[in-house]
């Protein structure tokens, strides 16, 4: 790949993954707002349901945390 296209992808790969990162912050937040706000209700059983929510976002901040490591190494590459 010529050092322009390596460039480009480096970093389009980095701001996808900080996009990435920052919906799976969203989603972590969301989770965390969810839980506070059923603790005074009788049935928090969102509070289980919403693990699924946790573990989307947990997921998406490791991978865009890792799309954004491999694009700016390929940016200081090229």
């Amino acid at each position: 790949m010529s050092r322009t296209w390596s460039k480009v992808t480096g970093w389009t790969l980095c701001s996808l993954g900080c996009l990435v990162t920052l919906v799976g912050l969203w989603a972590i937040g969301g989770y965390i707002w969810g839980v506070f706000s059923v603790l005074d209700e009788p049935d928090q059983s969102w509070v289980f349901w919403g693990l699924a929510i946790l573990f989307i976002g947990l997921s998406g901040v490791g991978i865009g945390i890792g799309m954004a490591v491999a694009g700016w190494s390929m940016v200081k590459r090229s």
